[in-house]
């Protein structure tokens, strides 16, 4: 009977997350407009990635090697076409990386659920060191009377950041340098569940909830 235990065995070990190392490039406003793998328009200025096997949808954080910051992106494309580079960034989260100029950098991508806590812990770590300060995340189930906010996304372009508010009906706050698209205020769960759910629906299930 050992030996019917031993085949079975590889279907009881669990996956291992995916992480890896190597070099990334990055794709701007040459190809603003053009269709991604998964029919969205190319927005240079939006937090994404082209990868070749993870999932469509999905999430990763690319951490570079050179500035050691990291950033969080959506894979909404495929590729690199180039067969030494592991990822393609767009031209804002290329930058938030500190990446300049053409070519390639060195980085480390590792796949993540939204919401990772050590991807949080992180991220909230180089923020204090780069001198913001981030809003709380808050979890639906500790939502009380409020007022929260849903936060759709962030943008260095003023431009981008009032064309997504007008959209939802939102408002856009700044702050260091930044522009916060964000529905509210709203009280209790109802309201910010709501809300939350129809961003989310609409493409952006990178949203949050802060106050």
């Amino acid at each position: 009977m050992r030996w019917r235990a031993s085949l079975l065995l590889p279907f009881l070990v669990a996956a291992a997350p995916y992480e890896t190392t190597g070099p990334a490039s990055w794709y701007g406003a040459e190809l603003r407009g053009s269709r991604t793998a998964n029919g969205e328009r190319f927005d240079p200025e939006a937090m994404t990635a082209a990868h070749r096997t993870l999932p469509l949808g999905s999430w990763a954080e690319v951490t570079s090697l050179d500035s050691g910051r990291s950033v969080r992106v959506r894979i909404n494309d495929r590729g690199p076409y180039y067969s030494t580079r592991i990822i393609d960034l767009s031209a804002a989260a290329a930058r938030r990386l500190g990446m300049s100029g053409h070519g390639e950098r060195l980085v480390r991508v590792r796949a993540i659920e939204h919401g990772d806590p050590e991807r949080s812990a992180s991220m909230t770590s180089l923020r204090a060191g780069s001198g913001w300060t981030p809003l709380p995340e808050v979890r639906p189930a500790a939502i009380g009377e409020g007022p929260y906010f849903v936060q759709l996304a962030t943008f260095e372009s003023h431009r981008r950041a009032d064309a997504l508010a007008a959209r939802f009906g939102a408002f856009v706050d700044e702050a260091q340098g930044l522009f916060r698209v964000r529905i509210g205020p709203l009280t209790g769960a109802r309201q910010v569940n709501g809300a939350l759910a129809r961003v989310t629906a609409s493409g952006y299930p990178g949203a949050i909830v802060v106050r």
